[in-house]
């Protein structure tokens, strides 16, 4: 769960950083999530993609514990629904929930889980 100040700060981060898309993860206790960390976009081409350090990516997971964390990206252009590298990124994360937080036509922050071989939205605010 996205508490209702997770979900403010997140769409503020997003629109900070549009048209730049933002990243990083979420921390938390059980589901429910109530600490953001930013992590620097490193894509060649930041307004249609990210690209995490793996090495900040490997520190934050080790601090934390994976089963505390959520991955946490931002669609400026776009709608909150996982793109193909999305998808991919979900499933190398292995079972690590995916927010999304997309601007257009109007903000919004999806939640999404891997199921077996399929991706699931499991909440949307």
């Amino acid at each position: 769960m996205i508490t209702l100040s997770i979900q403010d700060t997140l769409l503020d981060l997003a629109k900070m950083w549009a048209p730049e898309e933002a990243c990083g993860f979420l921390i938390g206790t059980g589901k429910e999530y109530n600490k953001i960390l930013c992590l620097v976009n490193h894509s060649s081409d930041p307004k249609n993609m990210f690209e995490i350090s793996s090495h900040e990516a490997v520190t934050v997971c080790a601090r934390y514990g994976r089963e505390n964390m959520a991955f946490w990206h931002t669609h400026p252009k776009g709608r909150p629904w996982p793109s193909p590298d999305d998808v991919d990124l979900m499933k190398m994360l292995d079972g690590m929930p995916m927010v999304i937080i997309g601007l257009d036509p109007m903000p919004r922050v999806h939640v999404y889980g891997v199921e077996g071989h399929r991706i699931v939205l499991e909440e949307k605010y």
